[in-house]
């Protein structure tokens, strides 16, 4: 900075030593009478005078190039240093755009976490459920195996008695079997001693018959028990058979018991280790919920102890886009009420934010032929210039404020194209209402405006008149009430000094878009 004011202090004192010295040569040279080029005297003075001037001016400038490098750098490197400049700002305000829609992205993002806590929360009940019902069916399935140990313990205590009976039979068909044997012995002798005694027992045949009689008997004995050996070997055999189904029934069901205690074991684990899982994520979600809960707490605050600079709804500015525009002149229009839209912003304590203007228009999704894209401002400007240029008749873009907004921070606003047509004629009614001449001034203030307030604005609004809503109270306003009218038409109710009819009518022509304005018709009422 001090190398530019000396340059530029440098540069004033040769420009006045250029004037001086020029003019001295010109004079010096003009009383010579010279004549260059075949020009006369006074011009050759002037020109002689031009001429020097310039030369002195390069030599100053060239010495002043060499002397002072900081100006050498501005006059060699200026216009690069502005591109620069230009460059360095346009991407700054890329990167601050690019910054704001992460920022919408993680608030979204965090929007979805919530949700996703709230359905993990809500499934935390069913698996709760489903872990009792595999608690109950894991008792019953023990129940059951309880029951089939019982059940194989009576079988076995079973099984055992039979074989015992079993050993008692085989000893008694030993103990038959020797019988025999020495009953076959007996008969033999017997039958030894009758060849013997054939010759000399004639006497004792009826003996002989009573033992062979006694031998049938015993061969009868004999097959009884061999067919009891048959039906307990039968028996046993069963026995057997229903001691291995059992057996295998008993490892079946061992096998199942198993294979469902190890998939409940298994169940269990992965949903204590899912529970544990989600009681993390509930922790950690839980410790955001409570941290954005602060910045809600802090931001609920600052609301609650600060100015509001917009009410959510309230119109900032408002334009009139006409048919057939082309898109140059719809783009500078829409700019044109931003500026507006940021001026009366800053005049109610909004402050710049990223942007170059106390306002921004909200990020949003919008159609396009690629798909869903999100959009910043340049972009949903793009958007609704080729929305206004497809309308066939006038549209009202109002500018209204997305949220409401505090002393000290930029205002989000949105642009709103409405549709404009033509609601009254000149001269047409609005609405009326009777008013009793006889009431005090102030009686009649309040019902005028309760008229105006109530029954002009619901009519307008129910016609079709695009309201303006008031960045204070955010009610809908439909044009501006005159107060020293208002006193007049008082005055001129109280005249009547009786009931009399109020019509309001339109002034003028009036679209939706337009401002009402309004004239009243008094007429003498016989009704009160």
């Amino acid at each position: 900075m001090i190398w530019t004011l000396l340059a530029i202090l440098l540069w004033v004192v040769l420009g006045g030593f250029i004037s001086y010295y020029g003019d001295l040569q010109g004079r010096r040279w003009g009383k010579k009478r010279v004549s260059w080029f075949g020009l006369r005297p006074k011009y050759t003075a002037v020109l002689i005078t031009s001429i020097t001037g310039a030369v002195i001016a390069a030599l100053s400038i060239l010495t002043v190039v060499i002397v002072l490098p900081p100006v050498r750098d501005v006059i060699t490197r200026g216009e690069v240093a502005i591109r620069d400049n230009k460059r360095l700002n346009e991407r700054l305000v890329r990167e601050r755009a690019q910054a704001h829609l992460k920022l919408s992205q993680e608030t979204a993002r965090l929007a979805a976490q919530e949700k996703s806590l709230a359905a993990l929360q809500s499934s935390i009940g069913p698996m709760r459920l489903q872990a009792l019902a595999l608690s109950s069916s894991n008792r019953e399935l023990l129940a059951r195996k309880k029951t089939l140990v019982e059940r194989a313990t009576i079988l076995q205590s079973t099984i055992d008695n039979a074989r015992i009976e079993i050993v008692h039979l085989r000893a008694a068909q030993t103990r038959l079997v020797a019988d025999n044997a020495k009953v076959q012995g007996e008969n033999q002798r017997a039958s030894d001693s009758n060849k013997d005694l054939a010759k000399q027992n004639m006497g004792l045949s009826r003996e002989n018959l009573e033992m062979k009689r006694t031998n049938t008997d015993l061969v009868d004995e004999r097959q009884k028990l061999l067919n009891l050996k048959s039906d307990l070997q039968t028996q046993t055999r069963q026995l057997g058979e229903a001691v291995d189904g059992l057996k295998s029934a008993y490892n079946n069901l061992l096998d199942a018991n198993t294979a469902e205690r190890d998939r409940l074991k298994s169940d269990i684990a992965r949903l204590t280790e899912e529970r544990s899982a989600l009681e993390k994520q509930k922790e950690a979600l839980s410790t955001q919920i409570e941290d954005n809960g602060h910045q809600f707490a802090d931001a609920y605050v600052t609301l609650r102890h600060s100015r509001l600079v917009a009410r959510a709804g309230s119109e900032l500015a408002r334009v009139t886009i006409d048919p057939h525009t082309r898109p140059d002149r719809v783009r500078s229009e829409l700019l044109y009420l931003l500026d507006d839209a940021s001026r009366a912003a800053y005049r109610n304590g909004a402050r710049r934010g990223d942007g170059a203007r106390e306002v921004q228009i909200v990020s949003k999704q919008i159609i396009t032929a690629a798909g869903v894209e999100n959009a910043d401002e340049n972009a949903s400007i793009n958007a609704l210039t080729e929305n206004l240029m497809a309308s066939s008749g006038p549209v009202v873009v109002v500018a209204r404020a997305v949220n409401n907004s505090v002393e000290g921070e930029q205002a989000l606003i949105e642009l709103q194209p409405l549709a404009v047509k033509r609601v009254y004629s000149q001269g047409e009614k609005i609405a009326s209402t009777v008013l009793d001449g006889k009431r005090t001034s102030d009686e009649l203030i309040a019902a005028l405006l309760q008229f105006l307030q109530k029954d002009v604005r619901d009519a307008a609004l129910s016609d079709g008149m695009i309201p303006r809503i008031d960045s204070n109270t955010g009610t809908p306003e439909i044009g501006v009430s005159n107060l020293g009218e208002l006193f007049s038409l008082t005055e001129r109710v109280r005249r009547f000094r009786g009931p009399v009819r109020l019509t309001a009518v339109a002034r003028a022509d009036t679209a939706s878009a337009d401002p009402l304005l309004l004239d009243f018709r008094l007429e003498r009422s016989r009704s009160k």
